[in-house]
């Protein structure tokens, strides 16, 4: 009876322990058989009493039960155990010396891909996924992982994940500026320099604002906007793939558009992310990238968001989650005609503005459902208009960019709130008072090369004077100024009337941070200063926020900020 208990427990355990733990790491670390000889270890003791089972491996024991339950340490089987889960390797066992394995760039020509992880945690309050990515990733013949990871405590430090799921450590780069383009340049540069392969998978973490860029550094205050992300890659000769592994709503057309000439396949959320996204599956994207000759990288891009959607069936974040894989080879395939629909819109705004209007009122907007939000899915804005319009000409160009976006979108995969996510956002504030003038001048190609900024600048004047009925179109509008900021901010909004207004502070999830003013405000523009502190008065971290303005007759506008700590 107590041999039979003891497999059954033992059965449990390994079912218990197979996502949190990795088996298939810890074979490929330490080969099946010394696996199974130290879960077999576990089995010599086994009592049953009083209807409470307990585990009793040599001097230690797990009890379930009134007891309690977990590992109680002190015993050799769980400190092994321990060991081989964290990957420590106590010396008088005879491990593998992974720092005296480290493979000779020299001597490694025929790599097929290096994955590149750009691991930016220095911001407040960050998460640091530099060990949970290890257990997963592996080094092989085929394949090569490095690692820059910078925190906010400590020093950058370079990382070899070695084919035993462990990792090296290769250099210290001292104190650098994860928001300086320099440093993605040289960290690209680097891994080319020292293990070249036929192709290049780069991944980025830490905070993202779409068209504004992504990865805060707060030790120097700064952060690299999309030109300088686009400017690191084409310098150091580009990559195959890019991967925004945390940043949220980098799933922007203008983001995308930015990189198209130094990036094959562009992955980012339209919406809210995180790395949980990405946790579980990291080995087996190594698995892909280390069996892929014979596939391209728009299979790669594809088989990528199915495990992102795979892996998040159950997520408590499956309902906002979005992904998607861009073909940057076709971008320009539906943003040439979308800019030949841009000019025509301009040059009929007086006829068309209603129907634009109506179509932006209804458009699906990212942040978790905010309605104000100023991205929005663009091709459902462009099926909404497609609905309304009676413009021959624009139902053409609107069909045709439909139809060339499409195949530019490699593969999708959104949660049930997010049925209206079709793979790109485009930035389209609702009103004027919520538009960023950065916009126009962050050196972004889709601002710079095409008319869509133009648009809105003719669009906001359309509202502004009112050509629909003769009666002029009333919207509140906000903005912030400095806009990233570090110590304090300030709000800026209008409102066509005397009424009653509420104005917050939410973080990108959706949650309440502070409430800036409420109650009944005179017709006009106003300010107000935020400071970064949330309501019990502490300071939040670094991030992404949107204030937001909401009025008694159910007007809104919103207006997204950085912090920078």
């Amino acid at each position: 009876m107590g041999i039979y208990m003891g497999m059954l427990l033992l059965a449990g355990a390994a079912i218990t322990f197979w996502n949190t733990i990795r088996w298939k790491n810890l074979v490929r670390k330490h080969g099946f058989a010394m696996v199974f000889l130290f879960l077999i270890s576990f089995l010599p003791q086994v009592a049953v009493a009083n209807n409470e089972v307990l585990f009793v491996p040599a001097t230690g024991q797990t009890c379930f039960g009134d007891t309690g339950s977990g590992f109680i340490p002190g015993d050799d089987h769980l400190e092994l155990f321990r060991r081989l889960v964290t990957g420590q390797t106590p010396d008088e066992e005879e491990f593998i010396d992974f720092t005296s394995q480290l493979p000779d760039p020299a001597n490694d020509f025929d790599i097929a891909w290096t994955f590149l992880f750009y691991d930016d945690c220095d911001f407040t309050n960050s998460f640091k996924p530099l060990s949970y990515f290890c257990e997963e990733a592996y080094s092989s013949e085929n394949l090569k992982v490095i690692i820059l990871e910078d925190t906010e405590t400590g020093p950058a430090t370079l990382w070899y994940v070695h084919e035993k799921s462990y990792p090296v450590f290769l250099e210290d780069w001292g104190e650098v500026n994860m928001g300086d383009w320099a440093t993605l340049y040289d960290f690209i540069l680097w891994g080319k320099a020292n293990y070249p392969a036929d192709r290049y998978i780069l991944t980025l973490y830490d905070h993202g604002g779409g068209w504004m860029g992504a990865c805060i550094d707060v030790t120097s205050g700064d952060y690299l906007n999309m030109d300088e992300i686009g400017n690191a890659i084409d310098e150091a000769g580009g990559v195959d793939i890019i991967a925004f592994t945390a940043p949220c709503i980098m799933g922007a057309l203008e983001s995308a558009y930015e990189l198209r000439d130094c990036v094959d396949v562009y992955i980012g959320s339209e919406n809210v992310s995180g790395f949980i996204y990405w946790m579980g599956i990291i080995d087996d994207i190594c698995d892909i990238l280390n069996d892929s000759s014979a596939l391209s990288n728009s299979e790669i891009g594809s088989l990528i968001i199915d495990l992102v959607e795979y892996n998040n069936n159950t997520s408590p974040y499956a309902e906002w989650m979005t992904m998607s894989a861009v073909d940057q080879t076709r971008i320009q395939d539906f943003t040439e005609p979308l800019d030949e629909l841009v000019v025509y819109m301009i040059e009929n705004m007086d006829e068309l503005g209603p129907n634009i209007q109506t179509a932006r009122q209804n458009a699906w907007c990212m942040g978790m459902g905010t309605s104000s939000f100023p991205e929005i899915d663009l091709y459902d804005y462009l099926l909404l208009c497609s609905e309304i319009v009676t413009d021959p000409f624009m139902l053409d160009k609107l069909l045709e960019i439909r139809q060339n976006f499409t195949p530019a979108i490699i593969n999708n995969c959104h949660g049930s709130s997010e049925e209206r996510a079709h793979g790109l956002s485009i930035y389209f504030p609702p009103t004027e008072g919520s538009f960023n003038i950065q916009y126009g001048n962050a050196d972004l190609d889709f601002a710079d090369y095409t008319q869509w900024n133009e648009f809105l600048e003719a669009y906001y004047d359309w509202q502004q004077t009112g050509i629909a009925g003769g009666t002029a179109v009333s919207n509140p509008g906000i903005s912030v100024n400095p806009n990233p900021f570090s110590n304090a901010t300030r709000v800026t909004y209008t409102c066509p009337s005397s009424e009653n207004i509420d104005l917050a502070v939410f973080d990108i999830s959706g949650r309440a941070v502070r409430t800036l003013t409420y109650g009944m405000v005179e017709g006009g523009t106003h300010s107000i200063s935020w400071d970064g502190r949330n309501h019990l008065g502490s300071l939040v971290p670094t991030g992404v926020y949107i204030c937001v303005l909401k009025t008694e007759n159910g007007s809104i506008a919103s207006a997204m900020v950085i912090l920078v700590r």
